[in-house]
């Protein structure tokens, strides 16, 4: 889907990955804020497609409490693909969690 804005962008995949009560506090009620925009792209034999294919991603800082994040999974199964909660140290050890979004965290941290 083409979304106009990076917020309609971003509630949208939140909604296909998060509980929708944990996608409601992200966007309403943790402080949303944008923290930059990273280009991706992947070439066309590594995609193995006829064309390369590349996006802008607008990056997004949320902060929420702890209490709000169990309280999201305790009672509902995540959508899509699976969670793993990293303190700073670990993710920054761990590149899978990186989403290859390596320059946004490398700035980030």
């Amino acid at each position: 889907p083409e979304d106009k804005e990076p917020l309609q962008t971003l509630t949208r995949e939140l909604t296909e990955e998060l509980p929708s009560n944990l996608v409601e506090v992200v966007i309403n009620q943790s402080n949303l804020t944008y923290f930059g925009t990273s280009m991706n792209s992947q070439t066309a034999k590594v995609i193995e497609k006829p064309y390369p294919y590349e996006f802008l991603c607008a990056c997004y800082e949320a902060q929420i409490s702890m209490n709000q994040f169990k309280a999201s999974f305790e009672k509902q199964k995540i959508n899509e693909g699976n969670y793993a909660l990293l303190t700073k140290e670990q993710l920054l050890q761990k590149e899978k969690y990186a989403w290859g979004y390596d320059s946004v965290i490398s700035t980030y941290f």
